[in-house]
C-alpha cells in the first residue's frame, strides 16, 4: 500500500476515505531502503506500548518495554503499539499523526474492538538480519579486533557484500573487504574505528544482509598458522645465519593437498656457531605500547617487532631468535607471543 513516486495524489483520484484531500510521499527511501514509514498505514508492531518508556529508555536502539511494564488500557490488558502515523488521521487539523516518531497502542486500532481490523493500519513487517561473528582472520578467536586489522565475519549470504563499520563513537566507515564467500567475508577494520564497541554490517545493494558487535582494542593479536585456522604450525619462515654471514633459508611447514594437511618441518639449529631466526605473520599488533615479549617451548626468546608487514594491507611481522640451542632435540614445541599484556594464539615449529 502507498505511493512510491513522489506525484502527488488526489482524493478525487483515488476515493479513499477520510477528510485528506492529498497524499504524497518522498521519491527517496530511508537509510535501511524501505519507502512510507511515515503517513502511509498505521503500522502494528512488536514492542509493547508504555507511555514513559522512551524517557528512560537507551537513546540508541532501545530495546523496547516489557510486556510486564507495558501500559494497561481501558480494558485493563497491555496492547503492542502502532508507528509511522496515517494519511488518514494526518490532515491539516491532525498533523501529528503522520509523524514516523508518533506511537499509539495498537488498543485503538479499530474503533469499538481491538480484534477487529482497519483499513489505516497494517503490520510493520521486519527482514530478520542473521548474526555475524567477528574474530581475527590469523587466530579465528579471541574476543576483540584492532584497527587496522584483518578480520573475519562469519555468516549466511556474505558473497559480494560490502563492509560498513559503525565504531563507539557513532562514526560509520567503510571497511576493505578482501575476500568473500556465502559464509565468509574477510576484511581490513578501518584504521580510523575509534576503541569500544563496534557494529560491523554487510550489505548487498545497499541492503543490510547480516550484522554483528565486536569489541575494538588498541591491541589484538593474532597469529597466522600454515592450516589457515590459527592452530598448530605457523606459517613462518626460518632463516640459518651462518658464522660467516651467509645466510639459508629453511622450510618450516610441508602441506598436502588437502586442506588442513600441513605439518611442522623439524628446523635444523646449524653449528654450534649458528643461529636460528624466525619470522611469524599476524594481525592486530602494530598498536603496541610496550615491547612485545616471546617464548619458544617455554624459553624467552629474543623479539623484534612487531611492526607492518609492510606489502599487504593489515599483515604483521614479527621477528624471533636467535632460537636458543637448548631446544635441540625437542621437536615440536609451541611458541607464545605477547603484545601489551594480551596473548596471540599459539603456534608451533618443531625443532631437531
Amino acid at each position: 500500500m502507498g505511493f512510491y513516486n513522489g506525484q502527488l495524489h488526489t482524493k478525487a483520484a483515488f476515493g479513499w476515505p477520510g477528510s485528506q484531500a492529498t497524499y504524497q510521499t518522498s521519491d527517496g527511501s530511508n537509510a535501511w531502503g524501505l519507502y512510507d514509514m511515515s503517513g502511509n498505514n498505521w503500522q502494528w508492531v512488536n514492542d509493547w506500548y508504555e507511555n514513559p518508556y522512551y524517557s528512560v529508555s537507551p537513546y540508541q536502539d532501545p530495546p523496547g518495554p516489557t510486556e510486564a511494564a507495558a501500559s494497561l488500557m481501558p480494558d485493563g490488558l497491555p496492547y503492542r503499539g502502532m508507528r509511522g502515523g496515517t494519511w488518514y488521521n494526518s490532515d491539516a487539523g491532525d498533523p501529528g499523526h503522520g509523524r514516523v516518531s508518533n506511537r499509539d497502542p495498537s488498543y485503538y486500532r479499530a474503533p469499538d474492538n481491538p480484534d477487529t481490523p482497519y483499513y489505516h493500519v497494517s503490520f510493520r513487517v521486519a527482514r530478520y538480519a542473521p548474526a555475524l561473528t567477528i574474530v581475527s582472520a590469523a587466530s579465528y578467536s579471541g574476543a576483540s579486533v584492532a584497527p587496522g586489522s584483518i578480520a573475519s565475519a562469519f555468516g549466511s549470504g556474505l558473497a559480494g557484500g560490502a563492509v560498513t563499520v559503525t565504531d563507539s563513537t557513532g562514526a560509520e566507515l567503510t571497511a576493505q573487504v578482501l575476500a568473500s564467500a556465502s559464509t565468509q567475508i574477510n576484511f581490513v577494520m578501518p584504521s580510523a574505528t575509534a576503541v569500544g564497541p563496534a557494529t560491523v554490517a554487510v550489505s548487498n545493494g545497499g541492503i543490510i544482509s547480516s550484522a554483528g558487535t565486536v569489541l575494538v582494542q588498541t591491541v589484538a593479536p593474532g597469529l597466522f598458522s600454515a592450516n589457515a585456522n590459527g592452530k598448530g604450525v605457523a606459517a613462518a619462515i626460518a632463516l640459518l645465519v651462518k658464522s660467516d654471514g651467509s645466510q639459508t633459508s629453511e622450510p618450516v611447514f610441508e602441506c598436502g593437498a588437502a586442506a588442513g594437511s600441513c605439518v611442522a618441518v623439524p628446523l635444523d639449529l646449524g653449528a654450534a656457531s649458528d643461529q636460528l631466526f624466525l619470522s611469524l605473520f599476524g594481525t592486530g599488533m602494530r598498536g603496541l605500547t610496550q615491547p612485545a615479549t616471546a617464548t619458544i617451548g617455554g624459553t624467552s626468546v629474543g623479539v623484534a617487532g612487531p611492526v607492518a608487514q609492510g606489502q599487504y594491507v593489515g599483515l604483521d611481522q614479527v621477528n624471533l631468535g636467535p632460537v636458543p640451542r637448548s631446544l635441540a632435540g625437542r621437536g615440536e614445541v609451541s611458541i607464545v607471543l605477547t603484545v601489551d599484556g594480551t596473548a596471540a594464539n599459539p603456534v608451533t615449529v618443531s625443532i631437531q
